[in-house]
C-alpha cells in the first residue's frame, strides 16, 4: 500500500547538504514532492534517520533558500528527506 501523501516528480539538481557535525557536501537529487526530496548520496553521508540537516539547491544561484529537512529513510543509493514545517 502506498503511504505517500504527495506526488513525486523527477527532479535532477545539485543540492548542498549541511550538518554541523558532518560539514557540507554537494549531491544530486533524484525526485521531489511537496513534502520532501530524495538525494543520491552514496557513501557521502552516514547520519541516522531522524537527523535534521539543512539543504540548498545549487543550480538556482545564491538566492536559493536554505531549507531544514529531516532524514526519514536511508537506502543504498541515498536518503529521503522530509521538509521541516516549523
Amino acid at each position: 500500500m502506498e503511504k505517500r501523501q504527495h506526488e513525486r516528480i523527477v527532479f535532477s539538481s545539485r543540492v548542498k547538504v549541511m550538518h554541523p557535525g558532518s560539514g557540507e557536501f554537494v549531491v544530486e537529487s533524484r525526485d521531489l514532492s511537496h513534502g520532501g526530496i530524495f538525494l543520491i548520496t552514496g557513501d557521502k553521508l552516514t547520519l541516522p534517520v531522524g537527523t535534521e540537516v539543512s539543504i540548498q539547491d545549487q543550480d538556482m544561484g545564491s538566492a536559493a533558500p536554505v531549507v531544514k529537512a529531516t532524514i526519514v529513510r536511508i537506502e543504498a543509493t541515498g536518503i529521503a528527506l522530509m521538509f521541516c514545517t516549523d
